[in-house]
């Protein structure tokens, strides 16, 4: 635990925020740090840590730090056991749990070391922390922050889900952005959130052939779900709008009608297609496979679906299929954010409004509640979602707006 008491006790900068959805969390970033800290330090009985740099495993008392490695730990605490705690921190640490509002983002930094490093630390629903120990030369790659927010609207149910996630795969720091609407329940929504980076980042061409990566993941993970599906007796969909940071590549990828739109020169621009079943390309597709696009109060895929392209709908899996449009935009100075949204959005914003409300908003987060509230404000029928991803070329990275 000695790496672990070094890198928490070091001065570092905090950053808190509350979720956007649920009002939980502590007031004070520190407090919650410190907390952390210490729920780590008396849990060591239940804390497993098994500590990787190419493939060499480390010990407590030695923590090399090679110029391009990245050092991944997931660590797990029991909250009862946590002795410690006094009776407040216990309702503390509860009422952040229960909203899965705590968030922090600590950098670590050595300025003076050719060597310097970062960390950053994520609290998961309370439960779940992350430490990414990078080289200097990750904190020139990775200069993004993001930001989240997800709202019913006015539906008694929610279907909705998205998955921000920061990772590292063959020497390269890994942004992960994903949006999933669900329909005829959320058990697909769910499936997809839990299962597609997780199938993504484990392809063997991860790296060397991204595309061919997302396809074959989106392709894989549709498979996995229908074949857990098989003692359902009701049909359960999904969509997905996904964005993939690698170095300096952005990949967008979707099925359905969630969409990304980026603000790149000033102008807003969609980086991906509303799958929709009277598309000529997609009618002609469904035709030819055997089935029909109708009118039932919108174009629909044998008059049930109006999405041409889904994860799940096992009953309309020969049409309706998880083959994703991939598009590939280069991440310079002139890309300055990302929006994806379910289409609780795009039913009512488009997509110049959203880039222009986004704009004069630096913190992903306000940005993402202020494209849900206008949303809401303007009569969403729909459940809503949204995700900011902002870029910046003169900022530090920044990775800790996580859910």
């Amino acid at each position: 635990m000695g790496y672990l008491n070094s890198a928490l006790s070091s001065s570092s900068q905090v950053y808190a925020d509350d979720a956007p959805v649920t009002g939980g969390g502590l007031s004070s970033g520190i407090s919650l740090l410190m907390l952390i800290y210490k729920a780590c330090k008396k849990l060591v009985t239940v804390l497993s840590m098994i500590l990787f740099i190419d493939s060499v495993p480390l010990t407590d008392d030695s923590l090399p730090l090679p110029l391009l490695a990245i050092l991944q730990v997931r660590a797990v605490i029991s909250q009862s056991n946590a002795e410690d705690m006094s009776g407040s921190e216990k309702a503390s640490a509860r009422e952040a749990g229960a909203g899965c509002s705590a968030k922090i983002s600590s950098k670590l930094m050595a300025p003076s070391s050719s060597q310097s490093r970062q960390v950053c630390i994520c609290v998961d629903g309370w439960l779940t922390i992350s430490l990414i120990f990078l080289g200097p030369d990750y904190s020139q790659n990775a200069k993004f922050s993001y930001g989240y927010a997800s709202s019913p609207g006015k539906r008694s149910s929610m279907e909705d889900f998205y998955e921000t996630r920061i990772d590292g795969v063959d020497g390269e720091i890994v942004g992960l952005f994903g949006v999933f609407d669900g329909h005829g329940g959320a058990r697909a929504a769910e499936y997809v959130k839990q299962n597609l980076f997780s199938n993504l980042i484990s392809h063997p061409k991860f790296i060397s052939d991204t595309k061919c990566a997302i396809a074959d993941a989106y392709n894989h993970t549709d498979s996995e779900f229908l074949k857990s599906e098989n003692n359902q007796n009701r049909d359960a969909g999904s969509t997905a709008s996904t964005a993939i940071l690698v170095g300096d590549r952005l990949l967008v990828a979707n099925v359905g009608d969630s969409r990304a739109v980026i603000c790149k020169g000033g102008n807003a621009i969609a980086v991906s297609r509303d799958h929709k079943p009277d598309q000529t390309d997609e009618r002609q597709r469904i035709e030819d496979a055997g089935g029909f696009v109708m009118w039932a109060g919108t174009w629909r895929v044998g008059g049930v679906l109006a999405v041409s392209r889904a994860f799940g709908d096992r009953l309309l899996k020969q049409y309706v299929v998880a083959d994703p449009d991939i598009q590939e935009e280069k991440v310079d100075s002139s890309l300055e954010f990302l929006i994806l949204a379910s289409d609780g959005l795009w039913d009512v914003v488009t997509n110049e409004e959203a880039v222009a409300m986004v704009k004069p908003i630096q913190e992903p987060e306000e940005a993402a509640n202020k494209l849900m509230q206008e949303a809401c404000q303007r009569g969403s029928a729909d459940n809503i979602t949204v995700v900011v991803v902002r870029f910046s070329a003169n900022q530090p990275a920044v990775f800790g707006i996580f859910s």
